[in-house]
């Protein structure tokens, strides 16, 4: 099953299971303090989709697109369209 939550949660959920601080994680996706990473995944603000897929690579997970009738997915990659 799969779990549904807001990207600022699921960030927040995954950085707390993996054992990481904010600032390390900064470090990991080149930011200058703890308070960048704070302020991405603050509660009630739209995260962009590319600080989600910076985010969710620099703890090791990826984005992934699914659809639900055909069950088809699409990894989702840093990059520029």
């Amino acid at each position: 099953m799969i779990e549904k939550k807001t990207a600022s949660q699921a960030i927040k959920d995954i950085r707390v299971e993996v054992g990481i601080t904010h600032a390390k994680l900064a470090e990991k996706i080149g930011a200058n303090n703890a308070q960048v990473v704070q302020n991405l995944v603050m509660p009630g603000r739209n995260m962009r989709t590319d600080n989600l897929i910076k985010l969710a690579d620099a703890l090791g997970y990826d984005v992934i697109l699914r659809n639900r009738v055909t069950d088809k997915e699409i990894l989702i990659v840093k990059g520029e369209d």
